[in-house]
């Protein structure tokens, strides 16, 4: 695995990583990716991406909501344990415990600066443990729980996180991380962008605890990712097709929205208005069926999300965008820059 990941790394400095968002949300640096393979990608800004959409082009955007995710507890004994919440159903909830060696089934947790407790039922294997609460899980959240940033920042969350960890447009509920491409888009920039004419449209899919893990063996192997629940509606469907119908081009609006139109374009449903899970892993030889373009932000080296980006656009060009990136000081990951791939005549065909 080691020979195969390495294919996929680059040097980033610890000072390029974004530990806080631009001022304003369109206030980032934009690579734009050209479609001759000899030409070097542009550094233009956010604000620019008018620039290079045009008039009947369609933006697919995630309205995925971010679930304050994180609480703090403590045992009897005083040790403090942080629950990381993956998935809830009433007042019972999946959850990563941090540190969990020592926890015991039955065992309860106090939720810190409340008389809240949790009770640790199963022990589940990853290191997941089911818990159950006397109220709702979600209520807990809403008035306990802290947003649930990218570990790699190493910062608690502040204030400021619930506004600008959550996209604009975040309508419906069941993530526990952001869908980051989309943390770049202000009123004043989709104002711009219709204004000339480029259609929006929104999707579903909940962001899960998968996109902060390392890839392991078995994914690479079996060819497939961690589980993620999608849903497109009517209207989604519909401004998909009128698309596709007037020659404009579909521009995912970051890696989540790839997969899941992809995974729709492939499910048995096909592309309906539909619900449905995906563990699709896109890499290189991958073929598109369902986007021309994508708005991304800069992510991990060795990550699935790296790779997802180099079967678009090949990982040589991929690669040495990024280096590109780091030589010109852009800033990297959920709080970074974003880059666009929009080749003028369909895809690129770079497989490297």
């Amino acid at each position: 695995m080691s020979d195969f990941l390495e294919e996929y790394s680059y040097d980033l400095p610890k000072e390029l990583i974004a530990l806080f968002p631009p001022k304003e949300r369109d206030g980032g640096k934009l690579m734009v990716l050209q479609e001759k393979s000899s030409s070097e990608a542009l550094i233009r800004s956010i604000k620019d991406l008018v620039l290079y959409l045009k008039a009947g082009d369609l933006l697919v955007f995630n309205d995925t909501k971010v679930l304050p995710a994180r609480l703090k507890t403590k045992r009897r004994t005083g040790g403090r344990v942080e629950i990381f919440i993956v998935t809830l159903s009433g007042d019972e909830a999946i959850c990563l415990a941090k540190p969990g060696r020592r926890l015991r089934e039955g065992e309860q947790l106090e939720l810190c600066s409340s008389n809240e407790f949790l009770k640790l039922v199963e022990k589940l294997s990853g290191g997941r443990w089911r818990i159950k609460a006397t109220k709702p899980i979600r209520d807990i959240l809403l008035e306990y729980g802290e947003m649930p940033i990218p570990p790699y920042l190493n910062r608690e969350a502040h204030s400021s996180d619930v506004d600008r960890y959550q996209t604009i447009f975040a309508q419906q509920e069941g993530a526990v991380a952001a869908p980051t491409a989309g943390l770049h888009f202000s009123s004043t920039l989709l104002k711009n962008l219709s204004e000339k004419g480029v259609l929006t449209t929104k999707l579903t899919l909940h962001v899960g605890i998968g996109t902060f893990q390392k890839l392991r063996q078995e994914q690479i192997d079996q060819g497939l990712l961690h589980e993620e629940e999608y849903v497109l509606t009517e209207a989604t469907v519909s401004a998909l097709n009128d698309c596709r119908q007037r020659g404009g081009r579909i521009i995912a609006v970051g890696t989540t929205v790839t997969r899941a139109l992809e995974a729709a374009a492939r499910s048995e449903s096909g592309l309906t208005p539909h619900s449905g899970k995906t563990r699709i892993f896109i890499r290189p030889g991958f073929q598109f069926q369902m986007i021309d373009g994508l708005f991304t932000n800069f992510h991990l080296p060795k990550s699935s999300l790296l790779m997802l980006v180099s079967a678009l656009a090949g990982r040589k060009k991929v690669l040495d965008a990024y280096r590109l990136a780091v030589k010109n000081r852009m800033r990297f990951f959920s709080y970074g820059d974003a880059m666009l791939i929009v080749p003028e005549k369909g895809l690129f065909h770079a497989r490297d």
